[in-house]
C-alpha cells in the first residue's frame, strides 16, 4: 500500500503581515498504519511531530532511515510514545541517510498518531 502523504507546514517568519487568527494553528494526519506516512524532506529543515491522542495505550514510532553512502541505515524507533504525549524528531540532517526519493518516511503502530511535519524558515 502506498505511503500518505503529510504535507509540511512552514513557520512565519518576520518580518510578516499580521497573522490572521487560525493560520498558526497545526494541522495534525492520522498515521496510516498499513502503508506508513511521508513528507517533502527540505535538508537540515523538517522537523516531525508525533502525538498519541489515546487515552491509555502506549504506541511505537518509526522514522525509518535510507541507506548512506556505505550502505547502512539507522532507523529511528520504534520510540514508545506514551498516550497524552507529544514527541519531536528532527531537524534531519543527514542526507541521503534521511531522504528516501526526496522524502522523510515515518510510521505508526495506530492511527491514534498523529503526525505533523514544520519546515523550518531561511
Amino acid at each position: 500500500m502506498a505511503r500518505t502523504d503529510v504535507p509540511a507546514q512552514t513557520l512565519a517568519t518576520y518580518p510578516s503581515a499580521a497573522i490572521a487568527a487560525g493560520s498558526a494553528d497545526l494541522t495534525w494526519t492520522a498515521a496510516t498504519v498499513s502503508g506508513g506516512n511521508d513528507s517533502v524532506f527540505t535538508l537540515g529543515k523538517t522537523i516531525l511531530f508525533a502525538r498519541n491522542v489515546g487515552a491509555s495505550a502506549s504506541h511505537n514510532v518509526t522514522i525509518t532511515s535510507a541507506p548512506d553512502s556505505l550502505g547502512r541505515l539507522g532507523d529511528l524507533g520504534s520510540y514508545v510514545l506514551a498516550a497524552g504525549k507529544v514527541a519531536r524528531f528532527g531537524p534531519f540532517v543527514m542526507e541521503p541517510g534521511w531522504s528516501t526519493a526526496g522524502r522523510l518516511l515515518f510510521s505508526a503502530d495506530s492511527a491514534e498518531v498523529q503526525f505533523c511535519v514544520l519546515t523550518l524558515p531561511v
